[in-house]
Protein backbone atom coordinates (compact mmCIF):
# COMPACT_ATOMS: atom_id res chain seq x y z
CA UNK A 1 0.00 0.00 0.00
CA UNK A 2 1.12 3.37 -0.85
CA UNK A 3 2.64 5.86 1.85
CA UNK A 4 -0.41 8.35 1.31
CA UNK A 5 0.59 10.62 4.18
CA UNK A 6 4.37 11.09 2.22
CA UNK A 7 2.83 11.17 -1.05
CA UNK A 8 0.40 14.57 -0.20
CA UNK A 9 3.91 15.64 1.67
CA UNK A 10 5.58 15.39 -1.32
CA UNK A 11 3.42 16.68 -3.57
CA UNK A 12 2.84 13.74 -5.59
CA UNK A 13 -0.43 13.24 -6.42
CA UNK A 14 -1.58 13.17 -10.09
CA UNK A 15 -4.79 11.07 -9.73
CA UNK A 16 -6.13 14.49 -8.04
CA UNK A 17 -8.33 16.61 -10.17
CA UNK A 18 -7.89 20.38 -10.35
CA UNK A 19 -11.97 20.85 -10.39
CA UNK A 20 -14.32 19.79 -9.58
CA UNK A 21 -14.85 15.98 -11.21
CA UNK A 22 -17.35 16.54 -14.32
CA UNK A 23 -19.92 13.76 -12.70
CA UNK A 24 -20.27 16.17 -9.67
CA UNK A 25 -21.65 19.26 -12.03
CA UNK A 26 -23.55 16.40 -13.84
CA UNK A 27 -25.38 14.67 -10.55
CA UNK A 28 -25.80 18.83 -9.72
CA UNK A 29 -27.74 19.94 -12.60
CA UNK A 30 -30.09 16.71 -12.00
CA UNK A 31 -31.18 18.55 -8.63
CA UNK A 32 -29.74 15.12 -7.05
CA UNK A 33 -27.95 16.98 -4.46
CA UNK A 34 -30.35 18.19 -1.62
CA UNK A 35 -28.74 20.13 1.30
CA UNK A 36 -28.06 16.84 4.62
CA UNK A 37 -25.75 15.15 6.63
CA UNK A 38 -22.89 14.44 3.54
CA UNK A 39 -19.71 11.82 4.34
CA UNK A 40 -16.55 11.92 1.52
CA UNK A 41 -14.42 9.45 2.22
CA UNK A 42 -10.64 9.52 1.13
CA UNK A 43 -11.37 13.18 0.18
CA UNK A 44 -8.00 13.49 -0.45
CA UNK A 45 -7.55 17.67 -1.18
CA UNK A 46 -10.59 17.35 -3.46
CA UNK A 47 -12.50 20.71 -4.14
CA UNK A 48 -15.31 18.89 -3.57
CA UNK A 49 -15.16 19.24 0.51
CA UNK A 50 -15.61 23.20 0.14
CA UNK A 51 -18.42 22.92 -2.82
CA UNK A 52 -20.51 20.72 -0.93
CA UNK A 53 -20.37 23.40 2.36
CA UNK A 54 -20.77 25.81 0.37
CA UNK A 55 -24.19 24.21 -0.98
CA UNK A 56 -25.19 24.46 2.61
CA UNK A 57 -24.61 20.61 2.83
CA UNK A 58 -23.38 19.36 6.78
CA UNK A 59 -20.09 17.62 5.52
CA UNK A 60 -17.61 15.22 6.98
CA UNK A 61 -14.41 14.68 5.03
CA UNK A 62 -12.51 11.60 6.12
CA UNK A 63 -8.92 10.76 4.89
CA UNK A 64 -6.05 8.91 6.70
CA UNK A 65 -3.47 11.99 5.82
CA UNK A 66 -3.09 14.43 8.15
CA UNK A 67 -1.33 16.56 5.40
CA UNK A 68 -4.56 16.12 3.22
CA UNK A 69 -7.20 17.18 6.15
CA UNK A 70 -4.83 20.18 6.87
CA UNK A 71 -4.84 21.21 3.19
CA UNK A 72 -8.96 20.83 3.02
CA UNK A 73 -8.60 22.75 6.52
CA UNK A 74 -7.15 25.45 5.17
CA UNK A 75 -9.59 25.56 1.99
CA UNK A 76 -12.25 25.78 4.14
CA UNK A 77 -10.68 28.87 6.04
CA UNK A 78 -9.98 30.57 2.79
CA UNK A 79 -13.64 30.26 1.35
CA UNK A 80 -14.75 30.42 4.85
CA UNK A 81 -16.87 27.33 4.95
CA UNK A 82 -17.04 24.64 7.37
CA UNK A 83 -16.82 20.68 7.36
CA UNK A 84 -16.09 18.35 9.90
CA UNK A 85 -12.81 16.91 9.22
CA UNK A 86 -11.51 13.81 10.37
CA UNK A 87 -8.52 11.62 9.90
CA UNK A 88 -8.48 8.03 10.21
CA UNK A 89 -8.68 4.76 8.25
CA UNK A 90 -11.83 4.10 5.72
CA UNK A 91 -11.93 0.44 7.30
CA UNK A 92 -11.54 1.22 10.80
CA UNK A 93 -13.31 4.51 11.33
CA UNK A 94 -16.99 4.75 13.06
CA UNK A 95 -19.55 8.00 13.15
CA UNK A 96 -21.58 8.78 15.70
CA UNK A 97 -24.87 9.14 13.52
CA UNK A 98 -25.41 7.66 10.07
CA UNK A 99 -25.19 10.04 6.86
CA UNK A 100 -27.78 10.86 4.29
CA UNK A 101 -25.80 10.76 1.47
CA UNK A 102 -21.84 9.55 0.86
CA UNK A 103 -19.59 11.04 -1.72
CA UNK A 104 -17.40 8.26 -3.04
CA UNK A 105 -14.79 9.52 -4.97
CA UNK A 106 -12.85 6.83 -5.87
CA UNK A 107 -11.84 5.75 -2.83
CA UNK A 108 -12.41 2.09 -3.75
CA UNK A 109 -9.80 1.76 -6.35
CA UNK A 110 -7.50 3.29 -3.81
CA UNK A 111 -7.79 -0.16 -1.33
CA UNK A 112 -6.38 -3.45 -2.04
CA UNK A 113 -8.62 -5.22 -3.22
CA UNK A 114 -8.84 -7.75 -0.31
CA UNK A 115 -10.31 -4.70 1.64
CA UNK A 116 -13.50 -3.94 -0.90
CA UNK A 117 -15.54 -6.10 0.64
CA UNK A 118 -14.52 -4.41 4.45
CA UNK A 119 -15.22 -0.96 2.55
CA UNK A 120 -18.42 -1.49 1.04
CA UNK A 121 -19.91 -2.63 4.61
CA UNK A 122 -18.14 0.28 5.98
CA UNK A 123 -20.46 2.14 3.11
CA UNK A 124 -23.42 0.25 4.41
CA UNK A 125 -23.05 1.31 7.99
CA UNK A 126 -22.39 4.96 7.38
CA UNK A 127 -25.47 5.24 5.51
CA UNK A 128 -28.95 5.39 6.72
CA UNK A 129 -31.25 3.26 4.74
CA UNK A 130 -32.71 4.52 1.79
CA UNK A 131 -29.83 6.73 1.29
CA UNK A 132 -28.00 7.72 -1.13
CA UNK A 133 -24.44 6.26 -2.61
CA UNK A 134 -22.55 8.72 -5.35
CA UNK A 135 -19.62 6.36 -6.40
CA UNK A 136 -16.75 6.84 -8.81
CA UNK A 137 -16.03 3.93 -9.83
CA UNK A 138 -12.38 3.76 -12.07
CA UNK A 139 -12.11 2.15 -15.22
CA UNK A 140 -8.19 1.70 -15.81
CA UNK A 141 -8.63 -1.58 -18.43
CA UNK A 142 -5.64 -2.84 -16.35
CA UNK A 143 -4.19 -5.10 -14.13
CA UNK A 144 -2.67 -4.00 -10.31
CA UNK A 145 -2.84 -0.64 -9.37
CA UNK A 146 -3.66 1.87 -7.58
CA UNK A 147 -5.83 2.83 -8.96
CA UNK A 148 -7.67 -0.58 -9.58
CA UNK A 149 -9.46 -1.19 -12.10
CA UNK A 150 -13.44 -1.55 -10.59
CA UNK A 151 -14.99 -3.04 -13.66
CA UNK A 152 -18.84 -2.53 -13.80
CA UNK A 153 -19.73 -6.08 -13.65
CA UNK A 154 -17.43 -6.68 -10.73
CA UNK A 155 -19.19 -3.14 -8.87
CA UNK A 156 -22.57 -5.08 -9.69
CA UNK A 157 -21.12 -8.31 -7.38
CA UNK A 158 -19.65 -5.75 -4.94
CA UNK A 159 -22.44 -3.81 -3.93
CA UNK A 160 -25.01 -6.52 -4.89
CA UNK A 161 -28.86 -6.28 -4.73
CA UNK A 162 -29.58 -7.46 -1.59
CA UNK A 163 -28.23 -4.20 0.03
CA UNK A 164 -28.29 -2.01 -3.14
CA UNK A 165 -31.05 -0.56 -5.66
CA UNK A 166 -28.44 0.06 -9.20
CA UNK A 167 -30.19 2.43 -11.80
CA UNK A 168 -30.63 1.37 -14.98
CA UNK A 169 -27.43 2.49 -17.63
CA UNK A 170 -25.68 4.27 -19.02
CA UNK A 171 -23.95 5.85 -16.47
CA UNK A 172 -22.04 8.42 -16.19
CA UNK A 173 -18.22 8.53 -17.53
CA UNK A 174 -16.12 11.43 -16.52
CA UNK A 175 -12.49 10.88 -18.81
CA UNK A 176 -9.54 10.80 -16.21
CA UNK A 177 -5.68 11.56 -17.37
CA UNK A 178 -4.39 8.92 -19.91
CA UNK A 179 -7.18 5.96 -20.80
CA UNK A 180 -8.38 6.27 -17.36
CA UNK A 181 -12.32 7.02 -16.44
CA UNK A 182 -14.68 7.19 -13.75
CA UNK A 183 -18.12 5.92 -13.91
CA UNK A 184 -20.56 7.94 -11.87
CA UNK A 185 -23.23 5.66 -11.01
CA UNK A 186 -25.84 6.60 -8.13
CA UNK A 187 -27.03 3.98 -5.95
CA UNK A 188 -29.15 3.36 -3.01
CA UNK A 189 -29.23 1.79 0.17
CA UNK A 190 -31.78 -0.95 0.76
CA UNK A 191 -32.10 -4.10 2.80
CA UNK A 192 -34.41 -7.21 1.05
CA UNK A 193 -35.94 -8.41 4.57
Amino acid sequence: MPDWEALYQEDRTPWQRKGLNPAFDYWRHQHLFQPCRILMPGCGTSPEVVELARLGFDVTALDLSQTAIDKQREYLSQTRQTATLEVDSVLTWMPEHHFDMIYEQTCLCALELHDRHHYVQQLRHWLKPDGTLFALFMQTGEEGGPPYDCPILKMEELFSGEHWRWPDPPFFESHHSGQMFELGVVLKRHDRP
